[in-house]
């Protein structure tokens, strides 16, 4: 009886993992053709122009010095301004291009 019962609960287990797999499959596939219809980024990328050394220094290859660099040389147009202004090294920029962005502070009109 007990052979019964583990084997049963084996296989609710079995099948509870595969459909939140399967939910959860759905769901990166939803997010992914939302990211591409609405040409939008994701909301997880570091935006250089407003976060925090702490921030920053989490990135790989990012430490305190090239954080505060970033920081110092504010505001940039586009990510690869961190390279044309010489803030970081290219290699740098190649591992984290993926993981920032620049947003444009909204401007004010007098």
């Amino acid at each position: 009886m007990t052979r019964v019962w583990n084997t049963l609960l084996l296989f609710t287990m079995s099948c509870t993992l595969l459909f939140a797999q399967q939910q959860m499959g759905e769901k990166q596939l939803q997010t992914e053709s939302a990211v591409k219809a609405t040409g939008t980024e994701p909301a997880d990328k570091l935006d250089v122009n407003s976060a925090s050394s702490e921030e920053l220094t989490n990135l790989k290859g990012i430490g305190e010095i090239y954080a505060a660099m970033i920081i110092h040389d504010r505001p940039y147009r586009g990510t690869k301004d961190l390279i044309k202004r010489k803030v970081i090294p290219a290699a740098v920029y190649d591992q984290i291009k993926n993981q920032i962005v620049v947003k444009q502070a909204a401007e004010t009109h007098r």
